[in-house]
């Protein structure tokens, strides 16, 4: 086995080992929209998230989902107290993998618009509602907030400059303009999300982009409002380390997703002579 299946292998193996930790329905049922968060000691924040994400959503049939990243801290315990369907990364493995999970989870509940939201509080859970509309009326697959549009409260200079520079080098990859490829409200509809090959397990957000994008899914950006955290420590490494770590994480998940659509497209001719 070559290093890069074993690290697929691994990857499948360990996604599957926490999605068997969540406690599904034992009778199916289907929901329009499943909200998927990924936690990481964050006891003092999901509370307020989850109750809000409800509020904002009591219209719309839905579920919650939250993985949390390992290590729990009792994040979870609330979170199913207050009606979420919870799971378990066996170790920290990265915001990434825990989204992964919960994508995975998702589709046990065959909806038709999946969304993502932040266990830290930094954005406001009525946003759900604005990401969720242009897939609703099938103006796009992928809809990306963007706090650069919207009210952002903006915490140290070099994370400012790291959204302005990335969103510049994502536009560029891409062909089309980014402004926020960080933002942690997104949404997708379920069935392009599905056929996304996500491999990240850090730095996850501008790879959900690039390969969204260069899949050929049309993807859109909506202004969402952006906090500073009310409690807790962000998880995020070191500024300059999160910067190299992220710009790496772009440049793979390029290649990765040029490289797929390279052979997608050679596996076509080759079935069509």
């Amino acid at each position: 086995m070559s290093h890069g299946n074993y690290r697929d292998y691994l990857r499948r193996y360990f996604d599957d080992l926490a999605i068997k930790t969540a406690e599904l329905p034992t009778k199916a049922r289907s929901t329009q929209l499943c909200v998927v968060i990924a936690a990481y000691k964050e006891k003092e924040n999901i509370a307020d998230v989850i109750s809000s994400t409800k509020q904002a959503l009591k219209s719309l049939d839905h579920t919650i989902i939250v993985v949390i990243d390992g290590e729990d801290d009792s994040t979870g315990t609330i979170a199913i107290q207050l009606g979420a369907l919870v799971a378990y990364n066996p170790f920290n493995r990265g915001q990434g993998a825990a989204l992964r999970v919960a994508y995975k989870l998702a589709s046990q509940f065959n909806p038709s618009i999946i969304a993502t939201i932040d266990a830290d509080g930094q954005s406001d859970p009525s946003d759900i509602l604005k990401i969720i509309e242009p897939i609703k009326k099938n103006l796009a697959d992928v809809v990306i907030g963007t706090r650069r549009q919207s009210h952002w409260e903006k915490t140290a200079l070099s994370r400012s400059l790291g959204i302005y520079f990335f969103a510049f080098l994502i536009s560029v990859l891409i062909g089309q303009k980014i402004t926020d490829p960080a933002n942690p409200l997104r949404a997708f509809k379920a069935s392009a999300i599905s056929k996304v090959d996500l491999r990240r397990d850090q730095f996850q957000a501008g790879e959900v982009i690039i390969k969204c994008k260069l899949a050929g899914f049309n993807l859109k950006e909506v202004p969402v409002k952006n906090f500073k955290r009310k409690s807790g420590q962000s998880k995020k490494p070191k500024n300059f380390s999160y910067a190299l770590q992220y710009g790496w994480a772009i440049i793979k998940s390029y290649l990765e997703a040029k490289s797929s659509n390279a052979s997608f497209k050679e596996s076509v001719k080759s079935k069509s002579l």
